[in-house]
């Protein structure tokens, strides 16, 4: 087993080595390919015909991306069928099947160009959130007007006078939003074709993930990528030392300058060193950039004037760009109602602070140039690459300055503010269940229906009847309450911003924050009938400060069915019907007859013994109530409540309370399930014996007669006995209830069985001798059953992966056969020829490519 296990790894290095080895003889076809295209088209006057060529060319390894993943999906398939548990030594190192199936998609795995561009993306589709599709035609003559990160493909910004902007208006179901994600543009999802189609095609189908945590701009990569194709007549218009490899300069309208242009977030600026050029390293970079009319290469970002990334500001024609700039083109002020100020309100993502510095103004990279254009910008317009200056954000005011900004905010303290701030990065939108997102629409007569602080943001106020009344009633879970904080408006953080966006707009999108310490909402739904009653006692400020129990109390009954959205002592009611203000909530509780009400749910725990309370109910139980209030454990929130309103034909089932308190109660160990309530409410309703049997039989569960086992539902103890072949459960009491130590020295529970101790707390002490024997026991014979069919059993699921293997693998590569990574070795050790793939005669046509790739489909 070792001798075979030893060979499949050393088989594995070779494929290694044979793949890089057909990924550089492939990169080397290519460049050839590239230089005799040239030399053949060198005596031609049309230039255009060349850069067609060479664009085939870029298609050609466009294709070979989708086709490596593809074959890449293959291999993540086959290792997953492959399921060995087993360990196996080899060379002193214990392997398992996970480290065997990683081993060959690594064998596998594209490392050329693509490999690259995947690693600086980082792009994950697994996301969470809905799609939209999302169609733009500009056969019209009028751009997309839609800015897209060139390595998430994430949204960056949209032009007011785009399609895209367009399509929101008459779309705002389906409109294009600052972060999503473009999944796929007319069923591809390839990178490279995407970027190509939103810049080439005039009519595209985009299939769009929704942003889920609202729009950030993009942080800059550690390492990022770029390619650049030029004429044999021409450079890159990049200046690299040829010693350290360090940008040291960028040429005005050169390639490295339109690509800047192009793509302003990952723009090269001088700093950024060269790791990587068509995938070699070392001194033969500086020779490709001198040799090759097509490079691919990885960057690493400096960190001199762009290590907080750089991205883009496009203006169109106007009378004043506003822009204040020292010698070094830092932007030191930005004029009022200039086109600058106009592109920060619209593009809250891209936003230019003072601080930030121009690199570049369309396509010129000088200073005396970048100036000229910017005055010659009211008849052309401008397109600016910036550096981003570090930016933090101030906790209280939730807004986000440079250094300069602060410097003008606070002239004296500029400095202590500053260290103050947190960085801007840590400051996004929380992802805890405390924030959310709210969606108005403005009305005529009450606005938005909330007051809000100007400086703090923070929601002073609720209107009767307005908007934000009626969206907390619609989304009791997401009510919006007095002390929350507006975090954000439609993609904007700043606190001016946002108010201005409130001023102006007719819809909002508004990210609230709360404090975890206020507690969540809960929709409580009361119908009354004659003879029944509210059942509650309120203070003036509508905080609950008894329950009453009985027969005919609405609240009692809708406690006992609705745990999970339970009123008790302490919860403040902040809104009935759409009433906010305390006289319209007693009103409305005495005259109408269907409740609708919103509850602050004060903090619940629960108590040693299982009890849930609040820290009214924990006051009245305990006289040392707050020392005791330390000593319990939070419960979760709860989660949305959907029932329907309890009446008084819902009470005839109650039974009167003798207690003055009504708490529920449950073993500790629910705390850790994420379906704490439900599983309660479970718990009370059928009782810890049912929810035991039933996690058995659901499980799958095999456990011997006469042990001893936790319920994975609720995780008390019970015992199995087998009576008539039918294995039932004997439940032996809560695991917190009584420990061995108690249970030894009580004469009356002498002869009861023994309760194990709680889940995560066993040990000999606790556990009794017979049971830890007969555990002991069990093991052993386990362990004998399986080490008897082990090497058999690993031999075995080693076979079916070669297997598998041998199915999964690909013909050999040879100059009519599509490209891919091959593998002609097998694992035995038995070795044949590599087929090595000839020179290509010609440059695959791109109708060739959409020929052999079969088209994706839409989802």
């Amino acid at each position: 087993m070792a001798s075979l296990a030893q060979a499949a790894l050393q088989s594995i290095e070779d494929l290694q080595a044979e793949t890089k080895e057909r990924h550089d003889e492939l990169r080397r076809h290519v460049t050839e390919a590239c230089r005799k295209m040239t030399a053949s088209f060198a005596k031609e006057s049309d230039q255009k015909a060349l850069a067609m060529r060479i664009d085939e060319v870029t298609q050609r390894l466009t294709a070979l991306k989708v086709k490596t993943e593809t074959l890449d999906g293959r291999f993540a398939a086959f290792g997953e069928r492959m399921d060995v548990t087993r360990e196996v030594e080899v060379r002193g190192h214990a392997y398992t099947a996970t480290d065997f199936t990683e081993r060959l998609e690594t064998a596998f795995s594209c490392t050329c160009r693509h490999r690259v561009s995947l690693r600086c993306g980082s792009d994950d589709m697994s996301s969470t959130g809905k799609t939209v599709v999302v169609q733009l035609d500009r056969s019209g003559g009028s751009q997309f007007g839609m800015h897209v990160h060139g390595a998430n493909l994430t949204v960056c910004s949209i032009d007011t006078g785009g399609v895209a902007a367009a399509w929101n208006q008459q779309n705002p179901l389906w409109a294009i939003g600052i972060g999503d994600r473009i999944l796929a543009v007319n069923g591809v999802r390839s990178r490279e074709v995407i970027l190509e189609q939103l810049s080439t095609a005039q009519v595209i189908s985009i299939l769009l993930l929704k942003s889920t945590t609202g729009p950030s701009l993009p942080r800059p990569f550690s390492n990022f990528s770029a390619q650049l194709a030029r004429l044999a007549h021409e450079d890159f218009g990049l200046e690299v030392n040829a010693g350290t490899m360090e940008v040291t300069g960028l040429q005005s309208d050169g390639r490295a300058a339109m690509w800047n242009l192009n793509h302003p977030f990952q723009a090269m600026v001088v700093g950024d060193r060269l790791v990587e050029v068509n995938g070699l390293h070392g001194e033969s970079m500086a020779s490709l950039l001198q040799e090759a009319l097509l490079v691919d290469m990885v960057l690493q970002r400096g960190t001199g004037i762009a290590s907080f990334g750089t991205f883009g500001i496009r203006l169109p024609p106007g009378d004043s760009v506003g822009l204040e700039m020292n010698k070094v083109l830092e932007v030191q002020k930005i004029d009022a109602g200039s086109l600058v100020a106009k592109w920060n309100a619209e593009n809250p993502a891209c936003r230019l602070h003072a601080g930030d510095k121009v690199l570049q103004a369309n396509g010129k990279a000088t200073a005396p140039e970048i100036l000229r254009e910017l005055s010659a910008s009211a008849r052309t317009g401008l397109t600016l690459v910036v550096a981003e200056a570090e930016r933090r954000m101030d906790v209280k005011s939730r807004q986000v300055y440079t250094f300069k900004d602060c410097q003008k905010e606070w002239l004296k303290d500029s400095e202590q503010e500053w260290a103050s701030m947190v960085s801007a990065d840590q400051a996004s939108i929380p992802s805890s269940p405390h924030a959310w997102a709210v969606r108005l629409r403005r009305s005529e007569s009450h606005g938005w229906g909330l007051t809000v602080d100007p400086k703090s943001l923070q929601v002073q106020q609720i209107s009767d009847e307005g908007p934000m009344a009626f969206w907390n009633l619609s989304n009791a879970s997401s009510a919006v309450l007095t002390g929350d904080r507006i975090v954000q408006v439609n993609g904007a953080d700043q606190g001016k911003a946002m108010l201005q966006i409130m001023k102006q707009a007719a819809e909002i999108e508004m990210y609230i924050s709360r404090d975890t310490d206020l507690g969540s909402t809960a929709h409580v739904h009361l119908l009354k009938v004659p003879g029944s009653k509210l059942g509650v006692q309120l203070n003036e400020d509508a905080v609950v400060k008894q329950v009453l129990q009985g027969p005919g109390n609405l609240v009692a009954a809708w406690n006992s069915k609705q745990p999970a959205a339970s009123m008790r002592s302490g919860d403040v009611i902040k809104q009935a019907g759409p009433y906010t203000s305390l006289e319209r909530i007693f009103l409305y509780l005495q005259e109408q007859q269907r409740l609708d009400l919103i509850v602050l749910r004060a903090q619940r725990r629960m108590d040693l013994d299982g009890a849930v309370l609040t820290f009214e109910e924990c006051s009245a139980k305990h006289s040392a109530a707050a020392a005791h209030w330390a000593t319990m454990h939070p419960v979760p929130a709860a989660p949305v409540a959907i029932a329907t309103p309890v009446s008084y034909q819902g009470l005839q089932q109650a039974e009167e309370q003798t207690s003055d308190i009504k708490s529920y109660t449950a073993p500790r160990s629910l705390l850790k399930r994420p379906d704490f309530y439900s599983t309660l409410a479970g718990w009370q309703t059928r009782g810890p014996q049912a929810l035991a049997s039933e996690a058995i039989t659901h499980d799958n569960m095999e456990i011997p007669a006469g042990s001893v086992f936790a319920c994975p539902c609720c995780g008390r103890f019970f015992a199995l006995t087998e009576a008539s072949g039918v294995v039932v459960s004997l439940a032996v009491g809560p695991a917190e209830a009584l420990s061995p130590m108690k249970a030894a020295g009580d004469s009356s529970t002498k002869d009861a069985p023994t309760v194990p101790p709680q889940i995560g707390d066993v040990s000999e002490q606790a556990l009794p001798k017979a049971e830890l024997q007969k555990c002991l026991y069990d093991v052993e014979q386990r362990l004998a059953a399986l080490s008897e069919n082990c090497e058999e059993f690993v031999e075995q699921a080693l076979e079916n992966r070669l297997a598998a293997l041998a199915e999964a693998l690909p013909p050999p590569l040879t100059s009519t056969t599509t490209i891919r990574p091959s593998c002609s070795r097998r694992l035995q050790g038995s070795a044949e020829p590599i087929t090595r793939m000839g020179t290509p005669s010609r440059p695959t046509a791109r109708g060739d490519l959409l020929a052999e790739t079969e088209p994706e489909t839409m989802e």
